[in-house]
């Protein structure tokens, strides 16, 4: 069986949100991925680097110095509520691009 790796999840996700989170809304995915970062066992570099770094990156792209503790709410902060789940995947593939040096998918 093939493992499930973050990105691969990602690539699903926003293939088929329905299907992953019900009601497409940023929380949920948060949600979800918070859900799924439990799983740190199972993770493997990539996913820990995103894990740890993600959240760093997206508030230095804001350039926000708020008192916001994680990228969902400096995302929600900076985008209309309809914005922030696409824009997530926008932050995401441009973060991955620039960490690893290839596309995210």
């Amino acid at each position: 069986m093939k493992k499930l790796t973050l990105n691969y999840l990602l690539k699903d996700i926003e293939m088929k949100p329905g299907l992953y989170l019900g009601n497409i809304d940023i929380y949920n995915l948060y949600s979800l991925l918070t859900g799924f970062n439990i799983l740190r066992d199972s993770l493997v570099c990539d996913e820990m680097i995103f894990f740890v770094k993600f959240n760093d990156w997206v508030r230095i792209y804001y350039g926000n110095e708020s008192k916001v503790k994680n990228w969902v709410q400096f995302i929600v902060f900076n985008e209309s509520p309809y914005g922030a789940y696409e824009k997530f995947f926008k932050l995401y593939k441009q973060w991955h691009k620039e960490e690893f040096g290839e596309d995210a998918w």
